[in-house]
């Protein structure tokens, strides 16, 4: 038993958005860490599943954050690598879903929508600035998963 946990000892754990790049003909993988923070679990424009697409948002930390707390929501660049954070500490804020601006076409312009304990608050996608709170009359405890589908859909 002491030799299996020297062995996994080894493994830091580190939920970071990394790229996997694979290359089929010679069988090798690149991988790439796109930020310092950590974070989980990765949300992009809904508008841009399964194509090419630069932003990601989750639930994060900060570098320096005891413990790893996530109570960051991170914009991460996937071309650049910048990462903005908007800080809610000591509070947790629920995953991001993001909702994109009326008439808009461009990849992450829009809102992000997070629950946190009990308002839900809208940030600018961009910016990470808060636009405004809603209270809500009851607290939503985080891990709260959810999805936006417009209307028109």
């Amino acid at each position: 038993m002491g030799s299996g946990r020297a062995a996994c000892s080894q493994f830091r754990h580190e939920p970071k958005l990394r790229r996997y790049t694979l290359d089929l003909r010679s069988g090798l993988c690149e991988e790439r860490e796109l930020s310092s923070h950590g974070g989980e679990p990765g949300r992009i424009d809904a508008r841009f599943e399964g194509k090419k697409h630069r932003y990601v948002y989750c639930i994060g930390s900060e570098p320096h954050a005891p413990g790893n707390q996530f109570s960051s929501i991170l914009r991460i660049d996937t071309e650049t690598a910048e990462t903005r954070s908007h800080d809610f500490h000591p509070e947790l804020p629920g995953e991001p879903v993001f909702v994109p601006r009326r008439g808009s076409e461009q990849e992450g312009d829009g809102y992000l929508l997070v629950l946190v304990a009990r308002a839900l608050v809208i940030l600018d996608a961009t910016t990470l600035e808060q636009v405004c709170t809603v209270p809500l009359s009851h607290r939503v405890p985080p891990g709260f998963h959810g999805n936006f589908i417009p209307e028109s859909l």
